[in-house]
């Protein structure tokens, strides 16, 4: 029905922001993607998933940059709700929603907030909807006496930065949201719920609700409950002429007072529950959810492994390429898919495998690195799959386990896979396909484990010269991770070397503050064969030489005389040595010239004595951005 102006929102920015610390994990951005509000208990939830400390200010940063296997911006990206949105982890299910803010059919912002914060939960929940569908009455049970008490963040972090219109805007996406004070009050009602109270009372709600009783505007509603007990309700059933609601009530507290209650819908039909329900038992079947485990556990385990070799934000950079990387680990982390990681040498192979695994579902169990250049042809085989006792001459009493064995659960990591002598290159397709392996001397058994491989050299190309089988190549390359060399990411060298530097003050006991500017030319100009790894090596030996509080030309030893002589390595093993020098060398001369410029492209192509569109065509094909 159409009706005129609402008088339905009464908040305070205080008021608002309470209610939005009330919801499970709520989380805000704009439509850049960048965040607005991030509840406390997220602070917490995004430390366990990264297994580091969240920055105190949030605000403004891209949420990707702070919590990287969110999903919200596919609310953006896809412009409608996102029902059921499911967060796997080795210790704990999340189920939210996303859902995008619209303003005058615009797409301003969106919002992710928890249906069912871990498997616990979830499990209580689907004993709840049981129970009412064989009963007709529910327990509604108060699962939230489980859980901790929730999080407390300091007053001085920085995490809220939304205007009243902005908040109620949000108010107006929750599901058929009700707020009301400690008296019962009405602060705000979801324009939504106007109808829904008609259908049930059979009476017109007034356009302005503002400071109506709930109990005698909205009578079946079990929200005044809510401020009476202070216990919330996490499954609150109703049901409107055979079509099911499922709300959640929580109480809003205040400096350990009841100041009021929120109700909103998790569930809004029959049909929408029955597709959850669905989703739920299609992922059970095929064992991705863990009914068991709960938050808790999940930062308790995130706690224990704040140790672990490497994580997602081992992954340093603010350059697309990098972001792209990130977001391609979080996309694939959920899956068991066999990845093959390919980059040049020192760019991170290793780095990003563990950061694969480390947000996987197989995060408890051990990630096995074998690096096949380093293991004898001979020994290949009892090495990667064992071997039973007597199976050859020295074998030892009892036999020995291999590197499936030790991975069991866990996740193999073939580094060098381009080594893999080609008689074990079938064996290993075997396992791979038929998810088994046979011990030397021994019968088959089952192996769970996923497969990662990594790569510095064109696998297809040694297909076609006969090295590489052909079927296990495409057996491997399921999901390709393609790592950018540092020379088409520039512009993280700054961030990495500081990195580094701090990393180093802390290993070798040293308070180097800053690098110069001079330096920084240096690392800038450099065309880093050797990547990440070689920028490490060469900073780590210039802090060790430092001895003052700032890195000097004069720290970096032979390195800074070698940079013109190294700038343009022949690279004997390319397929074109000459024509790599003479792209490198034209490389050096446009950044050189773009710099002195400013950047300015037709100055810059005008030194050159060379047309714009030329310039722009040298610009693609060197990867000079």
């Amino acid at each position: 029905m159409s009706r005129g102006k609402l008088n339905n929102f009464d908040m305070t920015l205080e008021e608002c922001r309470l209610v939005f610390d009330t919801l499970d994990n709520l989380v805000i951005i704009d439509d850049q993607g960048k965040i607005k509000y991030l509840s406390p208990d997220m602070y917490f939830t995004i430390e366990a998933y990264n297994k580091k400390p969240v920055p105190h200010d949030v605000v403004g940063r891209h949420i990707h940059d702070v919590h990287y296997v969110s999903k919200i911006t596919q609310g953006i990206e896809r412009g409608e709700e996102i029902k059921t949105a499911f967060y796997f982890s080795s210790n704990v299910t999340n189920v939210a929603r996303i859902v995008p803010l619209k303003k005058d059919g615009t797409i301003v912002g969106a919002i992710d907030y928890d249906l069912f914060t871990d498997g616990n939960i979830l499990r209580d929940f689907l004993d709840e909807v049981r129970a009412y569908r064989s009963s007709g009455t529910t327990v509604q049970r108060n699962i939230y006496e489980k859980l901790p008490v929730k999080n407390k963040i300091p007053s001085s972090y920085k995490n809220f930065d939304m205007t009243l219109e902005e908040c109620k805007l949000v108010f107006d996406t929750l599901r058929n949201l009700v707020v009301i004070d400690a008296n019962r009050c009405i602060k705000y009602l979801a324009p939504s719920m106007y109808d829904v109270i008609e259908e049930k009372s059979g009476s017109p709600v007034p356009d302005d609700v503002i400071g109506l009783n709930i109990d005698k505007l909205h009578y079946t509603s079990k929200v005044q409950n809510v401020v009476e007990t202070g216990r919330p309700i996490k499954t609150a059933i109703y049901n409107y002429d055979g079509e099911i609601y499922v709300s959640r009530i929580e109480p809003l507290i205040q400096d350990g007072a009841i100041v009021g209650a929120i109700d909103y819908d998790i569930f809004s039909s029959n049909e929408e529950l029955d597709e959850f329900l669905t989703i739920v038992e299609e992922y059970n079947e095929i064992g991705k959810l863990n009914f068991e485990n709960t938050f808790e556990s999940m930062y308790d385990s995130s706690k224990k492994l704040s140790n672990i070799k490497y994580t997602i934000n081992n992954i340093i950079g603010n350059s697309d390429a990098m972001k792209r990387l990130r977001g391609s680990i979080s996309d694939i982390s959920e899956s068991n898919a066999t990845v093959l990681i390919t980059g040049e040498t020192g760019t991170g192979k290793e780095l990003v495998a563990n950061s694969i695994h480390n947000l996987s579902l197989r995060a408890d169990h051990p990630i096995i690195a074998v690096n096949c250049a380093a293991i004898p042809s001979t020994l290949f085989e009892s090495e990667l799959f064992g071997y039973e006792e007597g199976a050859f001459t020295g074998a030892s009493k009892g036999g020995k386990p291999g590197f499936f064995d030790a991975a069991d659960k866990g996740t193999l990591f073939l580094d060098e896979i381009d080594q893999l002598p080609y008689h074990i290159q079938p064996k290993l397709l075997r396992a791979i396909q038929e998810k088994e392996i046979i011990p030397v001397g021994g019968k088959a058994k089952p192996i769970d484990i996923r497969i990662l491989a990594a790569t510095n050299k064109d696998l297809l190309k040694l297909v076609d010269e006969g090295k590489f089988r052909e079927d296990l190549y495409y057996r491997l390359n399921v999901v390709e991770i393609r790592i950018p060399p540092l020379t088409q990411r520039r512009e993280d060298i700054p961030l990495l070397a500081q990195s580094f530097l701090t990393y180093l003050n802390r290993q070798l006991m040293k308070n180097i503050k800053g690098i110069s500017d001079e330096v920084m030319k240096k690392f800038l100009s450099y065309d880093w064969p050797g990547n990440v790894r070689e920028l490490f090596n060469v900073i780590e030996r210039s802090v060790v030489a430092c001895r003052s509080d700032t890195l000097q030309i004069e720290d970096l030893g032979s390195f800074a005389s070698e940079v013109p002589a190294t700038h343009l390595p022949l690279a004997l093993e390319s397929d074109a040595p000459l024509e790599y020098v003479r792209n490198q060398a034209e490389a050096a001369a446009i950044r050189q010239v773009l710099e002195s410029t400013g950047g300015n492209k037709a100055k810059t192509a005008k030194l050159l004595k060379i047309s714009r569109t030329a310039l722009y065509d040298k610009l693609k094909k060197l990867n000079i951005e």
